[in-house]
């Protein structure tokens, strides 16, 4: 009588090095993806900026980068693109969320961006009924003013 056949198995080592390779991909991809959303802002300097050691809970961050040539201005809140439109719409949307509890809201706008779109963004908040708005700036060493 001929021996039974051996018990089938399984090798585990390559299937967990794939998993493991997968792992750290989408790992990578979650990283990569977080930092494309969150637009590089240099603030402007003040002689009069006052030294913030953590935001308010609850401060709304609208993010508004330097626009690229011939590009219109683009904003960000909580790391995500919107256009001047969809600003005041969602700000207004997190304060129904809130129970029409107001909130902060700080603008960090890059030094060299045009003073029209950081003026959209208040008049967004405005329109939102948010009152409570602060611009971030860098304390200029020494003070005086900018060379």
């Amino acid at each position: 009588m001929p021996a039974p056949p051996p018990a089938p198995t399984v090798r585990l080592t390559p299937m967990v090095d794939v998993v493991f390779l997968l792992l750290v991909f989408f790992m990578t991809v979650a990283q990569l993806s977080e930092v494309a959303a969150r637009p590089e802002v240099r603030p402007p300097t003040s002689s009069k900026a006052e030294l913030r050691e953590r935001l308010a809970p609850g401060t709304v961050v609208v993010t508004v980068p330097e626009p690229q040539a011939g590009e219109p201005a683009s904003y960000a809140v909580w790391d995500r693109r919107v256009s001047a439109d969809e600003l005041e719409s969602l700000l207004a949307r997190h304060l129904a969320e809130r129970a029409g509890k107001p909130y902060p809201v700080l603008i960090a706008a890059d030094a060299g961006t045009d003073f029209a779109a950081v003026r959209r963004v208040m008049k967004a908040c405005v329109g939102a009924g948010l009152a409570d708005v602060s611009l971030e700036a860098v304390r200029r060493p020494g003070g005086g003013v900018r060379p």
